[in-house]
């Protein structure tokens, strides 16, 4: 099977969100393949990773969720014979265990950049990452999604935080901090991707929000901004208005 596995042997899915064993290279290699096709074909200047990572459907997941009851992957057989080949004297659910997750999804990132830039050595490479600070969730920007932000960089051009923040019950204010955050532990460019619209709630994000968040990104040396998603932005005018003047403002 492809899938990842919980503790319990389950398969690491929930609603839309299933995952891949992040460990399996046959998976790791087809994906490696369409890259490379891709890269031959479309000609891009920059290809954006997303869901590089452990399984987590972090999208409705509340700030006061208890750190215990996030799922913890991978546990699946492969998984644990690489990590007692990596670590023979250690245990799971260790820090060697967060340590293994971590260079196991900093790998992969390694082996597709690999791909994309020996077709076109001057592409760029965009990583999507959780919007967890190093301390949300005990330490859970590692020990459950594997994303070492240090190690990452090494191999990204840019980090981009899907800063979501009205999706996660957030204010504006408080974007600023996460991306210092970013920061404190990953040196390169920072390219944030913010939402257009409400999601994952019922509750609206009014245009005013959306432009104090974007105020509140701007507050902070950043690349860029990444608008989720383009259908949202194109059909709502008024928001569409905020970015241009926010641009001829820059």
């Amino acid at each position: 099977s492809l899938y990842s596995r919980m503790k319990d042997g389950r398969e690491a899915k929930e609603d839309w969100v299933e995952f891949a064993c992040p460990s399996n290279e046959v998976f790791l290699q087809r994906k490696g393949l369409l890259l490379e096709r891709l890269v031959e074909t479309l000609d891009i200047d920059v290809i954006s990773f997303d869901f590089i990572r452990y399984f987590v459907f972090w999208e409705v997941i509340h700030p006061n969720t208890s750190p215990e009851d996030l799922p913890e992957t991978c546990y699946c057989e492969r998984c644990r014979r690489r990590f007692n080949s990596a670590f023979p004297n250690s245990q799971l659910d260790t820090p060697d265990w967060v340590q293994f997750k971590c260079d196991t999804i900093t790998s992969g990132v390694q082996y597709l950049t690999k791909i994309a830039k020996r077709v076109k050595p001057s592409i760029r490479v965009s990583l999507h990452t959780l919007p967890w600070k190093q301390s949300d969730f005990n330490g859970g920007i590692k020990r459950i999604a594997g994303q070492d932000f240090t190690a990452l960089g090494k191999y990204a051009d840019f980090l981009s935080p899907m800063i979501y923040h009205h999706m996660i019950y957030k204010k504006p204010e408080w974007i600023p901090s996460l991306l210092n955050d970013i920061k404190s532990v990953y040196h390169g460019a920072i390219l944030p991707s913010l939402q257009v619209n409400h999601s994952y709630r019922n509750e609206e994000l009014s245009p005013n929000e959306f432009e104090q968040a974007i105020d509140e990104c701007l507050r902070v040396p950043i690349a860029g901004i990444i608008f989720w998603n383009n259908d949202a932005l194109l059909t709502n005018k008024e928001k569409q208005e905020i970015v241009r003047r926010k641009i001829h403002e820059i």
